[in-house]
């Protein structure tokens, strides 16, 4: 017999906790956890979860723990998620949203991390000391992590999953408020194992201000027919709320319209700056090619070698996010090189702070933008110089 949920379309929106990860979610941190599956074996799956490239048949793929109702919302789509941890003298976060979340089968986990490579993941996570600490030999881990890495619980629209740039900082008081100015509020859920129902609205309260309103994560939370049975009854019952300022950058949504190249709103942006910088650097410059084993733009210059650049439609708000992203894949264009070729990203605009450029040059990257009828290159002080190519 089917469940209350399963039987109805009323939706659930939850915050659910994860272990704080200091890296981003782009990968393992070494994170601290008391209690559950981090803390028995030093890393967690949803360290992940703020990892553009973790896409599967335009859905974005995720892990949290599972609890309670979660698998029966998730079932047909009806789950949403707002994912917290607590951050070091800060306390409750809000790091990202999705709606539309479905449940992974078995039989989808093995397709996910076959297609994700995921198995590979493995060798990162070995190196972090606290997993070494935890099983004591690669073998013991090897064992473990072949049983393990096919487990990725979740998955949601890419549109409808968000990733913020910085995390949300939550005032519970200003989100649930208790009603009593001697007691306020000073709590959110923060077990990994458990979930906290609350309310669409409260849920808009957290994450409104850093989306825009046309976000299909905020029109979902907009719609009605809300299950309210989960939730708490202080939280159920709780005067409306007082929108978090939010203090994180634009989310990570915004920019999947020119992450994703086969977007047809972003490939003629994408076209046009690559089409320029190719004119611009064609006459200084040897060897010029294009979209070579992915990599958008390569060429040789006297001074600096083989260049590799990555080229990056973007605007103010998403301009990090774009350098971040370029980053990312230029390093494994590199490590496919297998040589030590320059590297650059091109971006739409000029980078809107210092410290923005200084992220690429600060890692060895240049970096470029259009200024008149050229381009403003600037590059590490220090470069390395290389004429091996990408192979067609």
């Amino acid at each position: 017999m089917a469940t209350p949920a399963q039987s109805s379309d009323e939706k659930l929106v939850i915050l659910k906790p994860l272990v704080w990860n200091a890296g981003g979610y782009l990968g393992p941190a070494g994170s601290r956890s008391v209690g559950g599956f981090v803390s028995e074996n030093g890393y967690g799956h949803e360290e992940w979860n703020g990892d553009p490239e973790r896409e599967w048949n335009g859905f974005r793929i995720f892990h949290t723990e599972t609890k309670g109702r979660m698998d029966d919302f998730a079932i047909d789509a009806r789950l949403g998620m707002i994912m917290t941890a607590y951050r070091p003298k800060v306390g409750p976060v809000a790091l990202g949203i999705a709606t539309s979340v479905q449940a992974n089968s078995p039989k989808e986990m093995a397709k996910i991390a076959k297609a994700l490579r995921i198995h590979a993941d493995g060798e990162r996570i070995w190196e972090l000391p606290s997993v070494q600490k935890m099983f004591g030999t690669r073998a013991k881990f090897d064992k473990h992590w072949d049983s393990q890495f096919e487990y990725i619980r979740w998955r949601a629209p890419a549109e409808a999953y968000v990733w913020f740039d910085q995390p949300i900082p939550i005032n519970p008081e200003a989100i649930f408020p208790s009603g009593d100015p001697k007691r306020p509020r000073q709590d959110i859920a923060k077990r990994h194992g458990g979930y906290m129902a609350i309310r669409p609205d409260q849920a808009l309260a957290i994450v409104g201000g850093a989306l825009p309103a046309s976000h299909p994560s905020l029109i979902w939370l907009k719609q009605p027919e809300f299950d309210l049975r989960l939730v708490n009854p202080k939280i159920r019952n709780a005067k409306s709320p007082k929108r978090s300022p939010a203090s994180a950058a634009p989310a990570s949504a915004p920019y999947v319209r020119w992450l994703k190249e086969q977007e047809i709103a972003v490939s003629p942006r994408h076209h046009d700056l690559q089409s320029r910088f190719k004119t611009y650097i064609s006459s200084r410059s040897t060897k010029l090619a294009e979209n070579r084993r992915g990599v958008d733009l390569q060429y040789v210059c006297a001074s600096r070698g083989l260049v590799l650049v990555e080229v990056k439609p973007c605007e103010t708000a998403t301009a990090r996010f774009a350098i971040r992203t370029a980053l990312g894949q230029l390093f494994d264009y590199r490590q496919a090189v297998g040589g030590p070729p320059c590297l650059l990203i091109v971006l739409e605009i000029a980078p809107p702070e210092e410290r923005d450029i200084q992220l690429a040059l600060s890692n060895g990257v240049g970096i470029a933008w259009p200024k008149a009828r050229e381009f403003d290159v600037r590059w590490p002080t220090a470069v390395k110089t290389s004429v091996k190519a990408v192979p067609a």
